[in-house]
């Protein structure tokens, strides 16, 4: 019987080396797991995170910018507008026949269609000497 007991010793040493070797197993993979996988995550992370942040800081960057150049389109085009109102009214006289002053509202419509929508003239006693619609038709 003394060789069973040894058989047993033997099994109970190799059982003791294998929880050994898988406690030595379990400890280099958490020391692993914590020493190089868990700041891989974080660095990843926080490198996503600043990428959407710049991203969008540069999607308003990009739609501020074009803001700006919609507006001084809109106000090149109100200065150049405002510019042939002063000039029509400089050119029209109230001795001017009504085919005439026609004429150069129509111009001045087609110059901006769509944007003009009616023009009403009046000389210096208040009568009004013609009313046109965007369309260009004279209303009476």
């Amino acid at each position: 019987m003394g060789w069973v007991q040894r058989l047993r010793g033997s099994v109970s040493l190799l059982q003791g080396d294998v929880l050994s070797r898988r406690s030595i197993g379990n400890r280099l993979l958490w020391s692993y797991l914590v020493s190089s996988t868990l700041p891989l995550l974080l660095v990843g992370t926080l490198l996503i995170a600043l990428g959407f942040r710049t991203q969008r800081d540069n999607v308003y960057d990009s739609q501020a910018t074009q803001a700006v150049g919609i507006a001084r389109e809109i106000s090149a085009y109100l200065s150049s507008f405002d510019v042939q109102i002063l000039r029509l009214s400089s050119d029209l006289q109230p001795s001017l026949p009504e085919p005439d002053l026609t004429a150069v509202v129509s111009d001045l419509f087609r110059a901006n269609a769509p944007n003009l929508q009616g023009l009403a003239i009046i000389d210096p006693q208040g009568r009004e000497m013609l009313d046109q619609a965007g369309d260009g038709n004279a209303v009476r």
